[in-house]
């Protein structure tokens, strides 16, 4: 029947009454006679979608394993938005931090009920009895891989509470046998040369000082490479392949040739006196370094020279060679590889310092809350990595200097090759070689078992690292933050960042006795919006951001793992799961029925209203090629996921089954573990932290998956380094019994 004519409207209030006047509270809907007949079905197929009742069947195209997406027709939106966006005068309220308008109330016989349900694979549901079929086509839409949101819809907003950590306790050292990514931790740290980032403000003051030293060694280790190009020309002249100058001809002058080599080679130890300091220092077993092959070649240079300028009268150039060109070299690259580890800092240090909103990667230290959030992984000893957000990272300096685990190696390595130079020289003394001989064995030994990348391929192994992370907006201070990192077999991530926008589809709607499919999706909208992480961009995408027709929500509650309850214009609203519809008492069909539409596969998300069963919505999720490839990789390394979220479908073996990850390595966390962990992830000033990242789950993964490669290939680079040095030093042993050692020529 035709509505009601509606009275005339009152005439508008001045703005200045209308501000103050109270608004009138709502009347409730007109109320349908419940003798009304059934309306006729309609004659003329081509005016069903005027009041389309019963069930409207979407087609689903073949999408492929991770196709993911869904595309509103024109037609469609207009079918449930038409009764609620034509207003009259329409007048703003602000509930929180959504916004509705005021709507007349249409009659009910204008509303349009039904069902919402999906042809799958060529399998048509049937239809129910009491309504009529409707078919909309192309509701899908193929989008493909979709971006990961920017970092600032992750981040906690400037209104959300503060939460401190109350009571956990100082990080310890963990010693964890699971060592799962990248091997096992180097004990003692060196400090960053007493130079820390402490306040925010002082940011400006220590990027200034990290320039200022790489500055100079960007000077100190081009001199010094400088002066070993010219040590070299003069030590090859000094073999007659090149014609020699004739005031520096060794033959001729000696005094002047050995006068000018020791001046250059005091010229680059002083250039690379720093290096000189922490190699000698780092014999000791408190202070390991890399710098102490190059320091020890050094030496042993200086020894040779000084020797052979005293005894001048015993050099014979042609049957000794001068070894300091190398020993300068090698000092010349050391500097280098400062000046990249240097680099390394320095950039990182921009990236945390440059106020974008970020988050600490820290391992927890609390032994009990990381127990109970891993029960029912099978970790036999959990160490769970979380993160929180912050505005500054503590020892962040002090970690970006750690020690790598190649310093002790090198530290040995100059251990055993000093022992061989002893030998080589004693080798000489004993057969009677003289002392200059003796003094170039040990200088030919050091020399040539002093790698030259010793320190440089572990500042291009950092580099790399940083440049590979900094993609992803991650920084990993320093080789104990990998070390700490490689020993974390947990980690904590969230619902939407496994299911991001494009990830979750809605494959069909339901009503139940007739009720509007328009009133079903506006209410489902008003509240998963509000309070649902995963479903929020899937109903945004539906009422197609139109987020001024949703209704006000009040008293919104979350129940983990089951569903919603609020109330919403007037109704009490629940919407979740089965175990949400039986714990307030909702009746539901059977699960037989529920498999016509759900197909073992897609998941049931039921609407009731003031207590009733008002709709049901059929919800797929499809993983991500992108994020399964992070996903894999960290399986790879024997990482397990706990996932911290609000979504009522989201379980283990659905997170399982979407991105085919190992059974029992995925744990969905309850609402008694969330509060629990909710202390330890709340946001920070000030936080000790392994890893600075932005906060999403691509940040985080491509963190990890760099420092892993970092770590993995100065791994392979120190065995390279330790094979070269066991090789160099049984060369020099053997040439020095032949008696060949001390006139092995330069080149």
């Amino acid at each position: 029947p035709p509505a009601e004519p509606q009275p005339p409207a009152a005439p508008e209030p001045a703005a200045d009454e209308a501000d103050e006047a109270p608004q009138p509270p709502e009347q409730p809907p007109v109320q349908e006679p419940e003798e009304q007949p059934k309306p006729a079905e309609p004659e003329n197929p081509e005016k069903q979608d005027e009041m389309p009742t019963g069930e409207v069947l979407l087609e689903e195209d073949d999408q492929g394993e991770f196709s993911t997406g869904a595309e509103i027709t024109d037609e469609f939106a207009t079918f449930f938005t038409t009764p609620v966006m034509e207003q009259e005068e329409p007048q703003w309220t602000v509930s929180g931090f959504l916004s509705r308008k005021k709507k007349t109330k249409e009659p009910e016989n204008q509303a349009s009920t039904g069902e919402v349900a999906l042809d799958l694979n060529g399998q048509t549901v049937e239809e129910e009895p009491d309504g009529d079929t409707i078919q909309l086509n192309a509701f899908e839409e193929q989008t493909g891989e979709r971006p990961l949101p920017p970092a600032e819809e992750e981040t906690a907003g400037p209104d959300e509470p503060t939460r401190r950590l109350d009571g956990e306790e100082e990080p310890k050292p963990h010693k964890n046998p699971l060592l799962r990514l990248f091997g096992r931790e180097e004990p003692g740290e060196a400090p960053f040369a007493a130079l820390e980032y402490n306040a925010l403000q002082d940011a400006p003051a220590v990027s200034e000082v990290l320039a200022k030293q790489n500055a100079r060694l960007t000077l100190t280790s081009a001199l010094c490479a400088l002066i070993a190009a010219v040590m070299l020309y003069l030590g090859v002249t000094a073999t007659g392949v090149i014609a020699p100058l004739s005031a520096l001809d060794p033959a001729i002058a000696p005094g002047a040739f050995l006068g000018v080599e020791l001046t250059l080679l005091a010229a680059g130890c002083l250039l690379a006196l720093p290096v000189l300091k922490t190699g000698l220092k780092g014999l000791t077993k408190a202070a390991p370094s890399r710098d102490s092959l190059a320091a020890l070649a050094a030496v042993g240079a200086v020894l040779q020279l000084l020797l052979c300028f005293l005894m001048l009268e015993s050099y014979e150039p042609e049957r000794m060679t001068l070894f300091a060109p190398l020993a300068v070299l090698a000092l010349a690259c050391t500097l280098a590889g400062h000046r990249v580890m240097g680099e390394s800092v320095a950039r990182n240090f921009d990236l945390v310092s440059a106020g974008v909103e970020h988050s600490a990667a820290y391992r927890l230290q609390n032994r009990d809350l990381t127990n109970l959030l891993a029960s029912g992984l099978g970790e036999e000893e959990p160490c769970l990595l979380v993160s929180r957000p912050t505005a500054l990272v503590k020892d962040f300096l002090k970690r970006s200097g750690s020690r790598r685990a190649g310093d002790r190696l090198a530290q040995r390595l100059a251990w055993g090759l000093s022992g061989v130079a002893v030998i080589t020289a004693v080798v000489a003394l004993a057969r009677g070689k003289g002392v200059l001989v003796a003094a170039g064995a040990l200088a030919g030994t050091l020399c040539m078992g002093a790698p030259l990348c010793a320190t440089l391929i572990a500042g291009m192994t950092g580099w790399m690292q940083q440049r590979a992370a900094s993609r992803v907006g991650a920084v990993v201070p320093g080789w104990s933050s990998m070390e700490e990192l490689g020993q974390v077999n947990t980690i904590v991530t969230e619902g939407h960042d496994l299911f991001p926008t494009g990830c979750v589809t809605l494959h069909g709607l339901k009503t139940f006795e007739k009720e509007r499919i328009d009133l079903a999706i506006l209410y489902a909208a008003s509240v998963l919006i509000a309070g649902c992480d995963t479903l929020r961009d899937l109903f945004l995408e539906i009422i197609q951001n139109r987020t001024e027709i949703l209704y006000k929500v009040e008293s919104l509650t979350c129940e983990q793992g089951k569903g919603f309850t609020a109330w919403v214009d007037g109704h009490r609203i629940v919407i979740g799961g089965r175990a949400m519809m039986t714990a307030h008492q909702v009746g539901i069909p059977s699960h037989d029925w529920e498999e016509r539409y759900t197909h073992g596969r897609l998941q049931p998300v039921y609407l009731a209203v003031s207590g009733k069963l008002f709709g049901m919505f059929v919800v797929g999720y499809q993983g991500s090629r992108e994020i399964a490839a992070s996903l894999h990789t960290l399986q790879k390394s024997g990482l397990s996921l706990l996932v911290r979220t609000d979504d009522f479908s989201l379980t283990s073996d659905l997170i399982e089954q979407a991105y085919r990850l190992r059974p029992g390595s995925v744990k969905v966390l309850t609402e008694n573990e969330t509060n629990q962990l909710a202390t330890a992830t709340g946001y920070l000033p000030e936080s000790e932290g392994c890893m600075v990242h932005l906060g999403s789950l691509a940040s985080y993964v491509g963190g990890l998956h760099a420092a892993a490669c970092a770590v993995s290939a100065e791994k392979s680079a120190n065995l390279v380094m330790a094979v070269s040095v066991a090789v160099s030093a049984l060369v020099a042993l053997v040439l020095s019994f032949s008696g060949g050692l001390a006139s092995l020529a330069l080149p």
